[in-house]
């Protein structure tokens, strides 16, 4: 997931948003409820204060000229049955919800009532929720908007540092992850550049360290291997030579490596990719490799280094996997197969390490990790993959060896350098 792109569901930005999102939600809910309510109950209070007046007017009406007006009725069947059994001289009041009643009982009078209706009550309730929701979704977008892009800065500056982090981790010197500002996402920047600056110290001194030690036993091991071709052909003077060959090996690797680590160009010349396979399989000591060519296209190559990179494929091919072992040139892609176990998980999630080996068969770990460094050269890559069975072909670890192709119209040449 570090490489790919995070969705914008999961980035910062879409988390702070959904964060001011929410607790604006949950202080503009129970805040509007709050208000709404204590709307609704000042305005029953105003309409009951209105009908209780309404009802003083009716009443003095009625016991001065024995007029009914503002609606008041005597007829008890027509009063809500809340209001039928009020004491001689009390008024009260009742709300059925669209109605207010007011009644009082006159001495020797039946019951008498007045109503107001609570038309224009619900309608200023009804606009007061509709203020309400426009306020609260205006300042949920209003909440979401600017923590979007607050967050969405962040987010920024920490893709950033998380992509300056990436190159870094790729080995590329010069770059730096630090971001400005003062905050945590800067905090974090500035410490992956100081690690990277104490890994890259670190890395500088193996090299060297590597770079000397190889330098230095080469001349000793020159005259191992003279002094041993000096033994006689027996048991020990084969074992003796054996281990003085792989002693051998392994400072010709070193020498390799360091010259790889210290920088250098390749001469590219266009080549036919099937013929160049076939000169680096003839040029290899090992045996027991099929080469297979469906389809062949010119492609940059250093005939020397592409000679390395296949024999130390192929040899890791026959060394830690089983044979058959097959090489096959498809377009411009050189894919080595073998029949064995296939490739640990960590290889293939971070590619060749050096002095990492693993399988039954011992080994220093260079030989990948040599090859990866001379495909980059000639501007090529590997790419490492299992293939697993089917019918009778049993799987196994697969290499593919992606070549550079020249520019269109180039001609096929092995002695033009491509600059």
């Amino acid at each position: 997931m570090s490489r790919a792109a995070i969705p914008w569901w999961r980035s910062l930005g879409a988390k702070i948003a959904a964060a001011v999102a929410g607790v604006t939600l949950a202080v503009a809910l129970p805040l509007g409820v709050y208000v709404d309510h204590q709307s609704a109950v000042d305005a029953r209070e105003r309409l009951r204060s209105e009908t209780l007046n309404r009802l003083d007017t009716a009443s003095a009406l009625f016991r001065s000229f024995g007029h009914l007006r503002f609606a008041a009725t005597t007829n008890p069947t027509q009063v809500p049955p809340q209001l039928r059994d009020v004491p001689v001289g009390r008024r009260e009041t009742y709300f059925d919800g669209s109605t207010m009643w007011a009644a009082e009982r006159l001495a020797g009078h039946p019951i008498l009532a007045v109503s107001l209706g609570a038309v224009s009550l619900m309608e200023q309730r009804a606009e007061l929720e509709r203020s309400l929701l426009i306020a609260g979704l205006a300042a949920l977008v209003l909440g979401a908007g600017l923590g979007w892009a607050a967050g969405s800065r962040l987010s920024l500056r920490a893709r950033r540092g998380a992509a300056a982090a990436r190159r870094i981790a790729a080995s590329e010197r010069g770059v730096t992850a630090a971001q400005p500002g003062g905050d945590e996402v800067a905090a974090l920047t500035v410490t992956i550049d100081q690690l990277a600056e104490t890994l890259n110290r670190r890395i500088d001194r193996e090299q060297a360290f590597t770079a000397y030690a190889a330098h230095e036993l080469r001349t000793p091991v020159t005259a191992l291997v003279s002094a041993s071709e000096l033994l006689t052909d027996n048991e020990v003077g084969r074992l003796v030579r054996g281990q003085v060959e792989r002693l051998r090996a392994l400072v010709e690797d070193l020498l390799e490596i360091s010259r790889l680590d210290a920088g250098t160009q390749a001469a590219l010349v266009v080549a036919d990719a099937a013929d160049a396979a076939r000169a680096a399989v003839a040029a290899s000591v090992l045996s027991d490799v099929g080469l297979r060519a469906d389809d062949s296209r010119p492609v940059l190559v250093e005939q020397r280094r592409l000679d390395r990179i296949v024999a130390n494929l192929v040899g890791n091919a026959l060394r830690h996997g089983r044979r058959p072992v097959v090489l096959t040139v498809s377009g411009a892609l050189v894919r080595v197969d073998d029949a064995g176990p296939g490739f640990p998980d960590w290889l293939l999630d971070g590619g060749p390490q050096r002095f990492r080996s693993d399988g039954v068969t011992p080994g220093h770990g260079l030989g990948l990790a040599i090859a990866e460094a001379q495909a980059a050269v000639i501007g090529a890559r590997l790419v490492f993959s299992n293939r697993p069975g089917d019918g009778a072909d049993p799987g196994g670890g697969r290499v593919e060896l992606v070549l550079a192709e020249p520019p269109a119209g180039e001609p096929a040449s092995g002695e033009d350098a491509v600059a």
